[in-house]
C-alpha cells in the first residue's frame, strides 16, 4: 500500500469515527429488488465465494477470524446458532484467504424487524473486508453473490447502514440499493 492510501485511509478512518459519534444510533435502512442489476466487477485476480450454511463447514481459520478475542467454544455457538436459525454467512477468499465476507438472514428468521418483511426477502448485515483488501471492490461482489443465491426473484434485499458507515453506502449504492427509511436506534 502506498504511502498516499495509507494516508487517505487513515483520514477516511478519522472521519468515519467522527460521524460515528454525532450519528450514533442513527441508521438508513436500503433495499434492492431481487435480481439486482448485473454488474461488472473490476479485476480483483482470483477469488472464490463459498455460502456456508453449517458450522462443520466453515474452516477453523475462518471462525477465528468472526469473532476476534473470543474463546473458540463461545464463537461456535454463536455461529452455529445464527446458522440454525437459517441465516448464511458468505465469504470471498482471496488466494485461499478470508477477505470479506457478510451475514444474510431471511425475513422469516426476523419476525418484528424495523420494517416487515416477506419469508424469502433477507437481510444482509455485517459486511467485512479485511483491512489488507479493502479498495478491491470485494464487499458489492459479496453482496451481489448472496442476493442472487439466498432468495428469489420478485423478493428484496434489505441491509440497515449506520449514517456515519460511507464505505458500506457506497458497497450497496452500487449495486441499486436505495434509501427507503430511516431509524434511531436507542
Amino acid at each position: 500500500m502506498s504511502i498516499v492510501s495509507r494516508i487517505q485511509s487513515v483520514t477516511n478512518a478519522v472521519r468515519a469515527k467522527a460521524h460515528h459519534l454525532t450519528d450514533k444510533g442513527r441508521m438508513t435502512l436500503y433495499r434492492a429488488p431481487v435480481p439486482l442489476p448485473r454488474k461488472e466487477f473490476r479485476d480483483a485476480g482470483a477469488v472464490e465465494i463459498t455460502t456456508y450454511a453449517e458450522i462443520g463447514a466453515i474452516p477453523a481459520a475462518a471462525l477465528r477470524l468472526l469473532l476476534p478475542g473470543r474463546g473458540r467454544e463461545a464463537a461456535r455457538a454463536e455461529i452455529a446458532g445464527k446458522l440454525e436459525r437459517g441465516e448464511r454467512w458468505v465469504c470471498l477468499t482471496r488466494g485461499g484467504e478470508p477477505a470479506c465476507w457478510l451475514w444474510a438472514a431471511p425475513g422469516a428468521s426476523l419476525p418484528g424487524w424495523f420494517v416487515p418483511l416477506n419469508a424469502r426477502d433477507i437481510v444482509i448485515y455485517s459486511v467485512f473486508t479485511r483491512y489488507q483488501f479493502r479498495g478491491l471492490g470485494l464487499a458489492p461482489r459479496v453482496i451481489d453473490h448472496a442476493a442472487d443465491t439466498l432468495t428469489d426473484e420478485g423478493c428484496m434485499v434489505v441491509c440497515g447502514i449506520a449514517l456515519w458507515n460511507e464505505p458500506s453506502i457506497r458497497a450497496f449504492a452500487k449495486l441499486g440499493f436505495e434509501p427507503f427509511a430511516s431509524i434511531q436506534l436507542r
